[in-house]
């Protein structure tokens, strides 16, 4: 498994273990499960200098949380890792809860990916993003291209996306679904159900519940924490603005290997989303991810920035 991979776990581990320890919480059983078989384990792969960096950094962030969350020194807390727990609407990876109150953190250590959805002939993309049905000119579009895919594949013994050329994926996959799904999504922003495909959106992308965006740099030791609060449940008490109107969307060229796998989404009031798309396994199968980062958020919205 990557670098990236056992950085993120091991942030998440650490941030676990400091703010039970911290807060004098309690770990669920699930979540001890993902820390014995996982989150330890990654962990334990990590640099001792990276180890002394997260803990730092988690440090920091509880700290963060118990001046605008007094709640969480008042009432016993019960941590829990998202993912153990099959938080399916929940992008937080980690969860503090009281018998009253609750709140959730997404942790990033260098990026800020905030979701990796799939895409397949099979898959009602709007339905799944937007709340409106898919049109059949996508379903039938993207079934025509992992089809071609496919028989091309197995007419030269393929059966690893590596074996490609960055031009066969480019032109038989990147490239077409790309353009079909920023095709799609166009026309639903457009379309009678235009307000509704806007408002969808981002609840998708990043979830129903509102929460906190730690972002760790470890290189640079700095810490930046957003509050993304469309509910007004969180401590900050500033709530942010979603978008009402699609200005943008675009499919980009990636700058280092060129191939057409990013989309760009321009929304109003400062809203900015960009895509990537990838294979999501090392054997060829109908299914590829996109990578969700958001690059732009409302200037508004309340973050702050920290050295560790």
């Amino acid at each position: 498994m990557s670098t990236t991979t056992n950085r993120g776990y091991g942030f998440e581990y650490t941030t676990i273990k400091q703010a039970s320890y911290l807060l004098n919480g309690n770990i669920g059983l699930e979540t001890q499960d993902w820390i014995d078989k996982t989150g330890l384990v990654k962990y334990s792969m990590l640099t001792t200098d990276e180890q002394e960096g997260m803990e730092i950094a988690a440090n920091r962030i509880i700290a963060f949380l118990l001046e605008y969350e007094p709640w969480l020194k008042d009432e016993p807390i019960t941590v829990e890792h998202v993912k153990a727990t099959g938080g399916a609407t929940d992008v937080s990876d980690i969860r503090l809860s009281s018998s009253r109150k609750s709140i959730g953190i997404s942790l990033k250590s260098n990026h800020d990916a905030v979701k990796h959805p799939r895409v397949s002939p099979t898959i009602d993309i709007a339905q799944n993003w937007l709340g409106i049905s898919t049109d059949n000119e996508y379903m039938v579009e993207t079934t025509e291209i992992f089809q071609r895919f496919n028989e091309y594949s197995q007419l030269n013994n393929y059966t690893k996306f590596k074996e490609l050329s960055k031009v066969e994926r480019d032109e038989m996959l990147y490239k077409p679904i790309s353009k079909a799904f920023a095709d799609l999504l166009i026309r639903s922003f457009n379309s009678k159900d235009g307000e509704v495909a806007v408002r969808h959106i981002l609840p998708y992308l990043i979830g129903d519940r509102d929460f906190y965006k730690a972002k760790a740099d470890f290189r640079r030791n700095e810490l930046t924490v957003a509050a993304f609060d469309f509910n007004g449940t969180l401590g900050t008490r500033k709530r942010i603005r979603v978008p009402t109107r699609c200005l943008e969307v675009r499919v980009e060229k990636g700058q280092r290997d060129g191939m057409h796998n990013y989309i760009s989404l321009n929304f109003d009031r400062g809203w900015e989303v960009k895509m990537r798309l990838h294979t999501a396994s090392t054997m060829i199968e109908n299914s590829l991810k996109w990578d969700v980062q958001f690059v732009g958020i409302p200037q508004d919205a309340w973050r702050s920035n920290f050295r560790f």
